[in-house]
């Protein structure tokens, strides 16, 4: 399953949807992980104006995911760069 869906909804406008409704999207690591690439991707397009962050189901985002699996990768297992990095870089 993928756990973030990339939309090119037009020029410059991207939505990216959170993909883990059974969860209320609640942020496990990999779906973190899967956000930052997202985020990596998206900064290095310069077309990408605009990023729309939305999710599946009946919730946007339930925040962290407490009862993660304990298989799932700690966080400096994460690939990716910082969230905000992406987000404030020069227009």
């Amino acid at each position: 399953m993928e756990l973030v869906r990339r939309e090119e909804l037009d020029d410059g406008i991207v939505c990216l949807t959170l993909n883990r409704p059974e969860r209320r999207n609640a942020l496990s690591a990999p779906l973190l992980a899967a956000l930052h690439r997202s985020f990596d991707d998206i900064a290095a397009d310069p077309a990408v104006r605009v990023v729309i962050v939305t999710g599946e189901g009946v919730g946007f985002c339930a925040g962290a995911d407490m009862k993660g699996d304990t298989d799932e990768p700690d966080a400096d297992e994460i690939a990716g760069t910082p969230v905000g990095a992406a987000v404030s870089r020069p227009a």
